[in-house]
Formats: C-alpha cells, structure tokens, sequence
C-alpha cells in the first residue's frame, strides 16, 4: 500500500509555507503522478531520495542520495544495475588494476568481444568457442583454425607473412581405409594388423605400408 505523504507543508512550522519553499516533497512506495522540476521524492520502497530534474530536452526522477565525495555526483546502486554501463569514451577505463583485482567474473551464455574482432563464446556443455588460435607473438607464429571438414588446420606465420595453410594428419584405426584421406595421414588396418601412411609421390596418391 502506498503511503504518500507531502511534507512541504511541515516548513510552515519554521515560518514558511509550501508557496515559499518552491517544490514539494513527497514519500511514497511509487512516484508522484504529477511532478515538477525541483520536487523531491522519498522512495520508500528503497529508501532512496529522488530529484525531480529537468535537463532541457527531458524530465526524469534522478537519484539524490547517498552521495559520494568528489565531484562525481550521486552514487548508483551496484547491486542492481538496470542499464548498460559504459564509459565516456572508448577505450579510456579500466575494470580493475594490476593492484586491485577483481576475484571473479561471471557472465551467460552471450558473446566476450575482445578488441575489434576477436570473441570468446560459452558453447553447450560448458565447451569454449574461438573462432581460431593465434600462438606466438610479433613476426613468427601459429594460426590454429578449423578446417570445413572438421580438421584442424595451421597456418605458419613467418617473418611477419602467414604461409599457406596445411592441415593436421589423421589417424584412424579401422578395417577399410578411410574416405577422402590427406597426404600424410596414417590409418592403421585391423584386418591384418599392418600400419599404412597415405603417400603423394607427387603423380598419385595411395595408402603405402610402413611395417
């Protein structure tokens, strides 16, 4: 139930009536329905003051209390943010310091974007999606992706200049050699028990033995 109470009128015991003070206050579980720029509100629902404020192009009910040192303002209620929060340009604050970190980071299912085009996402099962692998800094390192196929493949980065792509070799143990092999792959035969390597000799391709 709603408890709505104008207190303007308590002034009048200092010698001044609510016509003097200019606004109103008001304490209540909801805001007042008619409002002016000035009026104060006392949420009683959360125990937070509220200003009416009017900033030239709108009017909204903007919190007032407990204020923080400094210059910064009204302080906002960590515990239950209910807006995106941003900083005031891009790339400028840090979440933290090297000093004074955070213990933990907890988020959904959703996207981490890192940087312009880099993202790390949550899969099914609590398995981590990356797009691909960057190993190595500054001019030589290794770019592991996913082949169309389901393979992994590497891309060399040499001298600063990414070398055509190759793909891991795979191994399979089965009783018929596998379809749509790769040089190099290895498939070992259990019908007799022998370990075969798939050779380009350059003009063709063919499973040769190795033992």
């Amino acid at each position: 139930m709603s408890k709505a109470r104008d207190v303007s009128r308590l002034f009048s015991k200092t010698g001044s009536s609510s016509s003097d003070v200019g606004s109103s206050v008001s304490l209540s579980d909801n805001p007042p329905a008619s409002a002016e720029a000035g009026d104060t509100w006392f949420n009683t629902t959360n125990l937070k003051t509220y200003i009416y404020y009017d900033d030239g192009t709108s009017t909204q009910w903007t919190p007032a209390t407990p204020m923080i040192s400094g210059p910064a303002g009204p302080s906002i209620n960590l515990s239950a943010v209910a807006e995106n929060i941003l900083p005031d340009a891009d790339s400028s604050r840090d979440l933290g310091s090297p000093t004074k970190k955070w213990k933990s980071l907890y988020l959904s299912s959703d996207t981490l974007f890192l940087g312009d085009s880099g993202s790390i996402s949550a899969g099914p099962g609590g398995e981590i999606v990356l797009p691909s692998i960057k190993i190595g800094k500054g001019a030589n390192a290794v770019r592991l992706e996913a082949a169309t196929d389901g393979k992994l493949k590497t891309k060399q980065i040499t001298g600063g200049v990414e070398q055509p792509e190759t793909s891991a070799n795979a191994a399979t143990v089965s009783a018929s050699a596998p379809s749509n092999p790769n040089s190099g792959d290895t498939w070992f035969d259990t019908t007799d028990a022998t370990l075969n390597v798939y050779y380009n000799d350059g003009s063709s391709a063919q499973w040769v033995g190795i033992n």
